[in-house]
């Protein structure tokens, strides 16, 4: 088994540090090799990106996953609290930068990314479950904690509609 990636070039140090000491945190999109964005990467960058973050989701049902945004200052915010709930929970986590992910995967692919911090986790049956509360560690804790067997799915929302507008200035 090869050693997780935990650094990304788009977090703070503070925050690389703190993730490198959570054992059940993967980093699912760790930053290319010279730092280039998600726009300058090739065509099997960008699949084997996606394919990855699909990988750990079809193969760690129930995980919770943060999606984040580099440029966002929520993200950032929110991201210290992400790291405090995964330190108190044994259930299996997961980072993804949005950058490094494309707009196929964010809407509909594993989920239907509609802001930014984005917290959800997708069930054995492929269904997704998203935080709905306010980004903090005991709602991230209490929802990492909870059985996607008892939730129900999140509907998805198409692309354009407003609950999806923070998502399209991410592809514009």
């Amino acid at each position: 088994m090869s050693a997780r990636p935990t650094k990304c070039q788009y977090l703070s140090e503070e925050a690389n540090a703190a993730l490198i000491k959570v054992p059940n945190v993967h980093h699912l999109t760790p930053s290319p090799e010279g730092g280039k964005g998600y726009d300058s990467l090739t065509p099997d960058e960008k699949k084997a990106n996606d394919d990855k973050v699909m990988r750990f989701a079809d193969s760690h049902p129930g995980a919770t996953i943060f999606i984040f945004a580099p440029w966002c200052p929520h993200c950032h915010g929110a991201m210290p609290q992400f790291i405090a709930a995964a330190g108190l929970v044994g259930e299996t986590m997961a980072v993804a930068n949005a950058e490094m992910c494309s707009e196929s995967l964010l809407r509909g692919g594993l989920a239907n990314v509609t802001h930014f911090p984005f917290v959800c986790k997708r069930d054995k049956n492929g269904d997704t479950h998203v935080l709905e509360n306010a980004i903090t560690k005991e709602s991230i804790v209490e929802f990492a904690s909870k059985s996607t067997q008892t939730a129900a799915p999140t509907a998805a929302l198409s692309p354009g509609t407003p609950a999806a507008s923070s998502l399209d200035a991410a592809f514009q």
